[in-house]
């Protein structure tokens, strides 16, 4: 008899048959997190020029055979679907690990279709309607996917620790995830209902080309997302290999809640922007971005368009930044309303540069303080601690700027109407003008250097009312 692909008997590794839904045997585990993981060892994969549909079976699941998959119909897995070259689909309306109203776990989708091409509305590995989507995965191993990917995806439950892996199998397969235009393309965890007050939480995305080939997404990458009011927390998108990503990489999203405690880690490719966490009416706060190689145009910490952006941190230790004619910018966090940026840390080693501008945090209608950017390498335009520059009467107060090394032409720790008790330390490298405070008001801010060289003016406070600011001079050299 065939076996139910569910979590409640699959606890280690078993080889078996299933039916005459998969002629041949394979391996089906769940790996640390709980997803569903099958290898096919030995079989026939059908032999039709397109695509093999497989399903698991159920007595309550719709099963699909080869011929009668079509653009119309959706693929209702029971647990577990594998897309394999060889067959004659070429399209479904979606596809499913496993659907159902209640909680879905350890359901998943494999996309192995060597060089076809499949299409669908979504392609997710476990899809809830009234519950949970916990611990689902979908893995892309070659193939041409015009659809969204989804690890999970709930419309009024929570969606958590789902995962999406996509990986050439070796140094022959090639990957391309097309989304509709200005859409998103891979979703480690998604939320739909507007309404949903649930997490999306704890899900990853990992792409790579550790074993060669050819990888490309175009559209948006997100680690969790909502449309809902809960929160996007504690989702991660790992990037490495030789990667092409046509627009953003998104650590955390959520719509109308808040964006915490999200992570991206990239080591290799190239992608438009990247934004460890963003909030449309939420805070953004404490995401972490790490960039040890590949190429990025744009980086935020955390992104609000009206709260606030406290405690994220970009950490870039190589790879090339902006290689377009237009200039760009770093944030740690940044918020577009009245919201703070508060805290907030950048720490700058790229391998290049490009007409990029610098900020710890900046608010546009809120107050930054104690935000820290640090430049050890790379050359850039202007680097500012804390900007609130377009904030009427906004402080921007205890900012510090270190320049180790590197070019930088202008450098402000503070700016804002009220810009006091900022702080720049030049220990090393090239400087043109150097600012402690900057505004209308600009108090008890001070400039220290020891070291590099200052090719224009230093000034400890500029401003209308300057009082009590500092400048000292122990070494380097000021022309």
């Amino acid at each position: 008899a065939a076996k139910k692909l569910q979590s409640s008997n699959i606890t280690t590794a078993s080889t078996f048959t299933v039916g005459t839904t998969l002629t041949g045997t394979g391996t089906l585990s769940l790996d640390a997190n709980g997803n569903v993981i099958y290898t096919v060892g030995t079989g026939t994969d059908g032999s039709g020029p397109d695509v093999r549909v497989e399903t698991g079976t159920s007595s309550s699941s719709a099963l699909h055979t080869v011929s009668d998959v079509t653009a119309a119909t959706d693929v209702l897995g029971e647990g577990y679907t594998l897309l394999t070259e060889g067959g004659t689909a070429t399209a479904a309306s979606n596809v499913y690990g496993k659907q159902d109203t209640a909680d879905v776990s350890g359901a998943g989708v494999k996309v192995d279709i060597g060089t076809k091409t499949f299409t669908a509305n979504g392609i997710t590995g476990g899809y809830s309607t009234a519950g949970d989507a916990e611990n689902n995965g979908v893995i892309v191993a070659s193939g041409m996917v015009s659809s969204p990917i989804y690890g999970g995806q709930s419309e009024s439950g929570a969606a958590q620790n789902n995962s999406v892996t996509v990986a050439p199998t070796d140094s022959s397969a090639t990957i391309t995830i097309q989304s509709p235009i200005n859409q998103g393309a891979v979703y480690g965890g998604n939320i739909i209902g507007v309404a949903n007050a649930n997490e999306v939480s704890g899900n990853t995305v990992n792409i790579n080309t550790d074993n060669g080939g050819t990888l490309s997404v175009v559209g948006y990458v997100y680690g969790g997302d909502t449309k809902g009011t809960g929160a996007a927390v504690n989702n991660a998108v790992t990037v490495n290999g030789s990667v092409s990503i046509s627009r953003a990489i998104i650590g955390g999203n959520s719509q109308n809640g808040n964006a915490n405690t999200n992570t991206i880690n990239m080591d290799g490719g190239t992608v438009g922007s990247v934004l460890g966490g963003k909030s449309q009416s939420g805070t953004a706060n404490e995401n972490v971005v790490n960039i040890s190689g590949g190429t990025i145009n744009a980086i935020i910490g955390g992104q609000s368009e009206s709260g606030a952006t406290n405690s994220n941190q970009v950490i870039i230790s190589g790879g090339n930044l902006n290689t377009t004619d237009s200039y760009s910018s770093i944030h740690g966090g940044y918020s577009r309303g009245t919201g703070t940026a508060n805290n907030n840390q950048v720490t700058l080693s790229p391998d290049t540069t490009r007409y990029i501008n610098v900020y710890g945090g900046q608010s546009d209608g809120g107050n930054t303080s104690g935000n820290t950017v640090t430049i050890n390498k790379g050359s850039f335009v202007s680097v500012y601690g804390g900007n609130a520059e377009h904030s009427i009467a906004g402080n921007a107060s205890q900012n510090t700027v270190v320049i180790n090394d590197g070019s930088t032409d202008n450098v402000i720790s503070g700016y804002g109407f009220n810009a006091e008790e900022n702080r720049v330390e030049v220990l090393g490298g090239s400087v043109g003008y150097v600012y402690g405070g900057y505004g209308n008001n600009t108090n008890n801010n001070y400039v220290v250097v020891t070291n590099g060289t200052v090719r224009n003016s230093i000034y400890g406070g500029w401003g209308a009312n300057a009082t009590q600011n500092s400048v000292t001079l122990s070494g380097g050299t000021v022309s």
